[in-house]
């Protein structure tokens, strides 16, 4: 796969291209380039890129230092976008050659039980619908990760927003599209459900069983 410089990466990007960042969650959120899809290298890339791209896009790939074939590889298997090529020396370069930057802010489970009680903002969860509706995190709305571009549109992007999902992956990834679609203030919660779940000071709210669901007891 071809190695671009970042003036070519620009040329690119300035003619349509989209930039998909393939780094691991955490370091993708500390700087990337403004407007990046967050597809990270994991089992469930194929399941990411389904759901946001086209073979009518072409990408302009970002990868850790080593990984840049395998990301390559890993995308023209999915078969559902064209990949021009990958950043030569990838984010660092981009950023040395003066590139613009953007983040995105990511909260741990405890500083996120402290904003629940005091901050004011909409809490996004990005599960299935089914996990939504058997548990979620009290006050929590249900956008799941294949519903985000149709719904932001009805959302305002000036109010504030915090995102959990299943996995961190999942939340970087869902935030990576609100950034995209130019919502600006967008935190993501850096712990899984289940973490966030054992925390107690995050109120839980679940599903009542009934005599319809298949546990229930008459006991």
């Amino acid at each position: 796969m071809k190695p671009l410089s970042t003036q070519e990466a620009a040329s690119l990007i300035e003619g349509g291209a989209i930039v998909i960042d393939t780094r691991p969650s955490a370091v993708f959120m500390s700087g990337f380039v403004p407007g990046s899809l967050h597809i990270p290298l994991s089992d469930r890339l194929s399941a990411y890129a389904e759901l946001t791209l086209d073979p009518e896009y072409t990408a302009i790939l970002i990868a850790e230092a080593g990984q840049e074939e395998a990301a390559s590889r890993s995308f023209i298997k999915t078969g559902v976008v064209s990949v021009a090529g990958y950043i030569d020396g990838g984010y660092e370069a981009w950023t040395a050659a003066g590139g613009a930057t953007d983040i995105i802010i990511d909260i741990d489970a405890e500083e996120f039980a402290i904003d629940y009680k005091f901050d004011e903002f909409y809490l996004i969860d990005t599960r299935p619908d089914e996990d939504y509706e058997a548990e979620h995190i009290e006050y929590a709305e249900s956008i799941p990760l294949s519903d985000i571009d149709e719904n932001t549109p009805a959302l305002s992007s000036t109010a504030s927003y915090y995102i959990y999902g299943k996995t961190i992956e999942d939340a970087a990834f869902a935030a990576s599209l609100f950034r995209r679609a130019d919502f600006q203030k967008v935190r993501v919660i850096s712990a899984s459900y289940e973490d966030l779940k054992a925390n107690p000071d995050i109120k839980i709210l679940k599903k009542k069983k009934t005599k319809q669901d298949s546990k229930f007891s008459d006991n």
